[in-house]
């Protein structure tokens, strides 16, 4: 498994190619830390890279601002290089806890790029994890379970996991408490309700950089997911357009058996004609579901950081909130006008919701 240091770093470059300022990855130093290539090696090799017109190099400032620093950036050419190497890489053998699997494979476990993976690989072929790939965010309480169920999904489950919650659960924080230390390429899309494929489609491209010309642009998405073993979050699924449950359904099928993986956070009334799998999807281990709810009364004593409340004060806000993050969070910070805004509670209840959280125990 042998990667020339050119090849070493057109991938690197390849993975910040979305990238509009000066970043510390693009410059000589951030390429020899990131492609494993000695700083001694990296500019003739940049020079190579240059005149063979697979990247360009740029003059711009760090963040927008500051004094001008000199980084490189891949050219259309480069891109479709490192879409082949890339492509190559994953479908390697390598040895892991003494059974052969593939460069895919391992690096969707430990949230790896194919480069990262590939430079955890010994002469022996023999593939080392990183002592940190998936770890969860703090502030997350009582989530533990749901976090081991995601995790246990992103090394072995199949290519589709949906996770069903009510407004407020803590979807999107379980989504992005599973992605903060995900090494791997990974795309956030949010959605809207009426959601349709045109504009999901033009999410996918913008970000995924799949030519807008291409005929089909669906099919090229889905193949860059695949490629690249691309885990791609897409939140607020719940009323979408027939065409979008078309996309997601043909995509679970797609997808099976490569690396790539797609995470679904739905709301729980999400409508029977938007579930994009059936019960087959889920027998057969394509689809997992899992389903979060609210937390216990000693959770929302937590949430509310409220360690004297009084325990029917407690109970109260319990009861109404049904243990909700979202509203536990907004009676913490007293922020009635948000809690009117994102619930059904009336006014009143949002008085006695407030109240009830600074009523302290007597004991």
């Amino acid at each position: 498994m042998s990667l020339t240091a050119a090849e070493r770093i057109i991938l690197h470059i390849s993975e910040h190619w979305r990238v509009a300022d000066a970043v510390a990855e693009l410059t000589q130093k951030g390429i020899a830390e990131g492609s494993g290539v000695r700083r001694s090696h990296v500019p003739r090799n940049l020079k190579k890279l240059t005149v063979e017109g697979f990247i360009d190099p740029v003059e711009g400032r760090m963040g927008g601002h500051g004094r001008k620093v000199n980084y490189y950036k891949i050219t259309e050419a480069g891109l479709r290089m490192a879409r082949e190497l890339r492509k190559s890489l994953l479908s390697q053998t390598v040895m892991h806890a003494g059974k052969e699997t593939t460069v895919g494979e391992v690096a969707t476990q430990f949230g790896l790029t194919a480069l990262a993976a590939v430079l955890k690989v010994d002469e022996s072929g023999t593939f080392h994890p990183p002592t940190m790939a998936l770890q969860v965010l703090s502030g997350l309480i009582e989530r533990d379970a749901d976090m081991a169920f995601l995790k246990k999904w992103a090394r072995e489950g199949g290519p589709v996991m949906v996770v069903y919650g009510a407004v407020g659960m803590g979807k999107t924080a379980l989504g992005r408490a599973l992605i903060s230390h995900h090494r791997g390429s990974h795309v956030w899309i949010d959605i809207t309700d009426d959601e349709d494929m045109t504009t999901l489609l033009s999410d996918l491209v913008r970000v995924l950089g799949i030519a807008a010309k291409d005929d089909d642009a669906q099919g090229a998405a889905v193949e860059e997911i695949k490629s690249r073993g691309i885990l791609v979050v897409i939140d607020g699924y719940n009323k979408v357009s027939e065409d979008v449950v078309d996309f997601l359904s043909n995509t679970v099928s797609r997808l099976t058996g490569y690396p790539g993986k797609i995470l679904v956070l739905a709301q729980e009334q999400t409508p029977s004609y938007c579930r994009f799998y059936g019960r087959n999807e889920v027998a057969k281990g394509d689809v997992w579901e899992h389903r979060i709810k609210g937390l216990s009364v000693q959770g929302c004593k937590k949430m509310l950081g409220a360690e004297r409340i009084d325990e029917e004060a407690l109970k109260r806000i319990y009861l109404l909130t049904k243990g909700t993050p979202l509203y536990l969070d907004l009676i913490r910070r007293g922020d009635a006008a948000e809690l009117l805004r994102r619930s059904r509670f009336t006014a009143a209840e949002i008085r006695l919701l407030l109240y009830s959280k600074d009523v302290s125990s007597r004991q």
